[in-house]
This record gives C-alpha cells, sequence and structure tokens, in this order.
C-alpha cells in the first residue's frame, strides 16, 4: 500500500508542477470546471487504487451507456432481407 501512495504522490506532484510552469493565463471557467471534474474522477479512481477495494469502475459504467447506442447503430446498419 505504501508503493501504492508513492506512485500516486509522484503524479500528482508532476502534474502539479507541470500546472504551475505552465499556466501562465487566466482559463475559461468552462476549461475549469473540466478540469476540476477530471480531477475529482482521478482522485476517486488513485482512492479506489490505494484501497485496493471493489468499487465501481470506469468500465462497470462503460456497458450502460454503450449498450443503447450499440443497439441504434445495429439497427441503422440492419439490412432487410425481403
Amino acid at each position: 500500500m505504501k508503493e501504492r501512495i508513492l506512485v500516486l504522490v509522484l503524479v500528482y506532484a508532476a502534474i502539479l508542477l507541470y500546472e504551475l510552469l505552465h499556466r501562465k493565463t487566466e482559463t475559461a471557467p468552462r476549461d475549469r470546471l473540466l478540469y476540476v471534474i477530471l480531477l475529482v474522477v482521478s482522485a476517486y479512481l488513485s482512492l479506489d487504487f490505494i484501497v485496493n477495494k471493489d468499487w465501481p469502475d470506469t468500465y462497470d459504467f462503460i456497458p450502460g451507456f454503450i449498450k443503447v447506442l450499440a443497439k441504434e447503430i445495429d439497427s441503422f446498419l440492419s439490412v432487410k432481407m425481403s
């Protein structure tokens, strides 16, 4: 568990360092919101990685989103034979 924490501290330190060095201008509120959302999702998945529990991951949510779209694409591309 200590190794996982160390890896994530290094990753987030690299992200913070990059932000401090390259963020010179003020960003739009929409861009900041997207960045914060991505950081929150990243923090949740990082915490899941550290504690090694069976929490819902992105793989648990993807089939629900893709299933409807896949059925629509399939029905659109289906050729009806007479």
